[in-house]
């Protein structure tokens, strides 16, 4: 794939399909650095620790039924047990060049459902941590 200009990327979450509110979409496939230094050493040696992986979205509000703030507010709750979240950088079928990332996921903290300014369009930042599932998937679908 040859660098393109971001405008058509996929987002769902919990099987709904929030691409046409979707301002942002970041996946972090991060580690954990480990610091393994040892007495006599001259500088600090680190060695890969677990997976880090995130998924933050920002979306354009909107609490119609089946939308954005309706779709996130039900994910709040102790009793979550994680929900499918997939993107991609383009709303095409995934593959080799547009890779999906899927996690079975949670909420990470706050959801800040309103958050409006005087002559700005409100928007509402989802983060995601992993629940179980965290994969790379390039198969062709």
């Amino acid at each position: 794939m040859a660098v393109i200009v971001s405008r058509n990327g996929f987002c769902s979450v919990a099987t709904v399909d929030l691409s046409d509110h979707a301002a942002k979409i970041l996946v972090n496939d991060g580690q954990e650095p480990r610091d393994v230094t040892a007495h006599g050493a001259s500088y600090r040696q680190h060695r890969v620790g677990l997976g880090t992986p995130k998924i933050e979205l920002t979306f354009w509000n909107d609490t119609a039924a089946a939308s954005v703030e309706v779709t996130l507010r039900a994910l709040i709750g102790v009793n979550t047990t994680g929900v499918d979240i997939y993107c991609r950088k383009l709303n095409e079928a995934r593959g080799a060049t547009n890779p999906e990332y899927h996690m079975i996921g949670i909420l990470d903290g706050d959801l800040n459902v309103l958050d409006d300014e005087v002559g700005e369009v409100p928007q509402i930042v989802a983060s995601f941590l992993p629940y179980s599932t965290w994969e790379v998937l390039t198969a062709a679908t």
